[in-house]
């Protein structure tokens, strides 16, 4: 049942539990490691609560259960340090909307709600959360066109976008890619990091090319991967800076250059775009499937598409290649559009 006005926790009706990054929220929890969107470090951590007035856990808070606007809740902490060791004022984090609290009322789950924000004073700690219709308010979802069963439109209106693969390169003193990436260039060619950020890609007479994790999630057929790319220098036939995307299937996609000014894409059954582009200082490669189909695109500009070899997929990889050119890459981000209400 909802509690709409600030009442005391009593420890037999009340179970909280404070939701998110491991590192964050209990670095030394036995507990296995849970997946929330996308993520796979996240634990949940039994709060501490009390009734008696003088204890360090005692608590007080209101909720509402509508998932609406108004679904929300609101709880009070001492400014002090809890009986589990930590103090309250350093629990909560709500940047990046990452962190949640479980509110358990006898027996019965009430809701789990974002955490955003959190109001230290001297002599007391409050934490405010929303829940998961305000995450869903933050996606942004196009116009599309409804080919579906009406319970397909529902479990695809309740999905949210979740970034997988995410790198801007920046310069942090070290000259290879970041943990994420495995470098397989061959013949010399190479990918490190530019002294003023960015990832530097050489390949004159050979292939630099760098895989990104294989990030696995429940089946969806729905993602998108992005890069931007400083101008290249194409060095010699035959040329090649792509972007690809590998699905669990094995079938590989792609958008980039081949021929200097010439976009390319690509999937399982060879070329299937080719147009000439004006010269940019900067050109953005897109690669977009929407469940049946791949679209491509470079500045914005729609290459082609082409229907998808299969539906589904369990995992995705983004890789970087370059062959005889040189060029930066200033950022990669790889999506995929995943459960968020229905399991």
């Amino acid at each position: 049942m909802p509690i709409f006005e600030p009442t005391v926790l009593q420890p037999d009706q009340v179970k909280l539990r404070h939701i998110g990054p491991r590192a964050a929220v209990w670095p030394t929890s036995p507990a296995q490691d849970v997946t929330v969107l996308g993520r796979t470090d996240m634990v949940a951590r039994p709060l501490p609560v009390s009734n008696v007035p003088a204890n360090a856990d005692f608590a007080s808070g209101s909720w509402t259960t509508r998932l609406d606007d108004s679904g929300e809740c609101s709880f009070v902490f001492p400014n002090v340090v809890s009986s589990d060791g930590l103090p309250w004022r350093e629990r909560f984090d709500p940047s990046g909307h990452g962190q949640f609290l479980e509110v358990t009322y006898n027996g019965h789950l009430e809701g789990v709600f974002c955490i955003d924000t959190v109001t230290p004073t001297q002599q007391q700690i409050t934490v405010h959360g929303q829940d998961g219709w305000f995450l869903l308010k933050k996606a942004y979802v196009r116009d599309w066109t409804v080919v579906m069963a009406p319970r397909d439109v529902i479990e695809r209106g309740t999905q949210v976008w979740v970034p997988t693969t995410v790198d801007n390169f920046p310069y942090v003193g070290t000259t290879t890619p970041s943990a994420q990436w495995t470098n397989v260039s061959s013949g010399g060619a190479t990918a490190q990091i530019a002294p003023g950020g960015g990832l530097s890609m050489a390949g004159p007479a050979s292939i630099a090319q760098i895989n990104g994790p294989v990030v696995s999630f429940p089946a969806t057929g729905t993602w998108r991967a992005a890069v931007s790319l400083g101008f290249p220098d194409f060095l010699g036939g035959p040329y090649q800076v792509v972007l690809e995307v590998v699905e669990s299937s094995g079938d590989v996609y792609g958008v980039g250059f081949t021929t200097g000014d010439l976009a390319e894409a690509s999937g399982p059954g060879g070329q299937f775009a080719q147009i000439v582009m004006p010269v940019s200082p900067s050109y953005g490669l897109l690669l977009e499937s929407d469940g049946e189909w791949i679209w491509a695109f470079v500045n914005g500009q729609l290459l082609g598409c082409i229907r998808r070899a299969n539906v589904s997929t369990t995992s995705l990889q983004v890789r970087l290649v370059c062959e005889a050119a040189t060029v930066t890459v200033g950022g990669v981000l790889l999506a995929s559009l995943q459960p968020f209400l229905m399991p």
